[in-house]
């Protein structure tokens, strides 16, 4: 699954108008999800655990922006300290920025790769290296041809990257319908996987094994070997989402919210409440009533209520909710 990687910016109260803001819009306008105090602490919330609990432990990437400002501010030595030990036990990454010259730059970042801002009103160029950096998009020229580009997509653990990319390519369909019982045709399926250049045989092998997983049905005719046409299950298109969807955990939460705060029961309108396409949210309907945490109707006409929150369902919303 690609994450959404979250990212703790640390830095002195002074410079939060004349840089701050503006390279933590750049990281969420890029996917990236920048933690910053003024967005994410509200009145009567606990500063201390806002920032420790729920920004430095759950970031993988620690940005200090250092300036005359802020090297010698004791919060921003506190949150550098909780950084290093984090960095230590869980991989955190910690990525100095310096805003100002001559500054002396704390002891511990010493060993560490700085990225300077010379110009902080002219500094896109270097906005975009902090974000590849974030992403870890190198800038190295290609190695050559291969005999799949997919070799190259990241892939799901027990599938092969054809596997992978085949998955994918289903999944962007059922996305691009917002249907899931709609049949994906060959005719919209085949130009796909050339643009991969996967072959018919390669692609046959792969919807049997995802067939065999769970993740599809497919449709064959007497005595042909290459199915008519194929959808994916309900439990396949979950687990799309779970690799594919930005910010997937974040709606299943939202959608939890508006199941057990506000007893909205009908998918449709949680779809359209939370802006979300509709085949997700009667995903994790499906996915809910699985797990037996909600029992639910089906009726004529895409209606898909539920009508009751079981106690296991009742004690586990709770739990995500807090």
């Amino acid at each position: 699954m690609q994450k959404v990687v979250k990212v703790f910016i640390s830095h002195a109260s002074e410079d939060k108008a004349r840089f701050v803001e503006k390279l933590a819009t750049e990281l969420r306008e890029n996917g990236i999800d920048a933690w910053l105090d003024k967005w994410e602490i509200k009145i009567g919330d606990s500063i201390v655990d806002k920032i420790f609990e729920f920004g430095i432990k759950q970031c993988k990437v620690f940005i200090i922006v250092l300036s005359k400002n802020s090297v010698n501010k004791p919060w921003v030595k506190e949150e550098l300290n909780s950084a290093v030990v984090k960095k230590i036990e869980n991989n955190c990454r910690i990525m100095p920025i310096i805003i100002d010259d001559d500054i002396e730059v704390p002891t511990a970042l010493n060993h560490l790769v700085w990225k300077r801002i010379r110009d902080i009103s002219n500094c896109n160029d270097e906005l975009s290296e902090i974000i590849n950096s974030i992403l870890e998009i190198q800038e190295k020229p290609p190695l050559g041809t291969t005999k799949h580009k997919i070799i190259q997509m990241p892939t799901i653990s027990g599938y092969s990257s054809i596997d992978t990319a085949i998955f994918k390519i289903i999944g962007d369909l059922v996305l691009e319908n917002d249907r899931i019982d709609r049949f994906v045709e060959g005719e919209h399926f085949y130009p796909k996987i050339k643009e991969f250049q996967i072959s018919e045989e390669e692609a046959l092998e792969t919807l049997e094994i995802l067939e065999k997983g769970g993740t599809i049905k497919s449709q064959y005719a007497i005595g042909s070997k290459q199915p008519i046409y194929f959808k994916m299950t309900e439990y396949g298109f979950y687990r799309y989402c779970s690799y594919y969807l930005d910010d997937f955990e974040r709606i299943i939460i939202d959608t939890v919210s508006k199941i057990f705060n506000e007893n909205i029961f009908r998918y449709t309108l949680i779809s359209e409440q939370l802006n979300v396409q509709k085949v997700v949210i009667y995903c994790i309907f499906e996915y809910f009533d699985n797990k037996g945490f909600i029992t639910t109707v089906k009726a004529m006409g895409g209606v898909y209520d539920i009508i009751n929150i079981t106690g296991i369902g009742k004690r586990t919303f709770r739990e995500m909710l807090q």
